[in-house]
């Protein structure tokens, strides 16, 4: 019973760790798509505000501002076990900087009145390059995560059958051992009772 316990108890374990760690690679996946969305909210908040030079048009870009940081934390935070992810992470950090830099210019200048400069900035294109190195370095974070997922979802799944193969044999092996006990005391109760004949016989 100490050895099942013993047993149950590790498989389990083990079964709790695969859970975890496939809870961590959906919450890099997670965190990746924010980091995504937000991007897209503040390019669309600085493009209403360069057109119409209105402030509340801001309103999608200062919330991306707001959450930059933390999404950025939270994913080195998340990634810190996987060196590719982290490497890649570092770079991403730069483009993000890069990217929210020539957002944060443009607005300045259409706040100045110098629509025209901030136009020309944005026709440089340095924007979409930025940009488009965002979404592959984002791209390297979300396959390798995906990677990850489906060898631990192999990984989780022969746990599992092992813990269940094991739990079976164990089973099995605990009803021999109660048959075998049950057997033993019905076999010395015979031998007892016989012994208890052939004394009465002898008497």
């Amino acid at each position: 019973m100490i050895i099942s316990g013993g047993v149950t108890l590790q498989n389990l374990t083990r079964l709790r760790s695969d859970v975890g760690k496939l809870g961590g690679l959906y919450d890099v996946l997670e965190t990746v798509d924010a980091v995504a969305l937000e991007l897209r909210e503040a390019e669309t908040g600085q493009r209403g505000y360069l057109v119409t030079g209105d402030e509340s048009y801001l309103e999608p870009y200062n919330a991306a501002e707001s959450r930059f940081d933390g999404l950025i934390t939270r994913l080195e935070s998340q990634t810190s076990d996987n060196p590719l992810q982290l490497a890649v992470l570092q770079e991403l950090n730069k483009s993000i900087e890069a990217r929210r830099g020539e957002l944060a210019t443009t607005i300045a200048l259409r706040r100045d009145g110098r629509l025209a400069e901030a136009e020309k900035v944005v026709k440089t294109d340095i924007g979409k390059e930025i940009m488009d190195r965002i979404r592959e370095q984002l791209d390297v974070i979300r396959n390798n995560a995906r990677a990850r997922q489906r060898e631990q979802l192999s990984a989780t799944d022969q746990n599992y059958r092992t813990a269940w193969f094991t739990g079976l044999l164990l089973t099995l092996a605990g009803l021999a051992l109660v048959a075998g006990v049950v057997w033993a005391i019905a076999r010395q109760r015979k031998l007892k009772e016989r012994n208890l004949e052939l004394d009465a016989q002898i008497r």
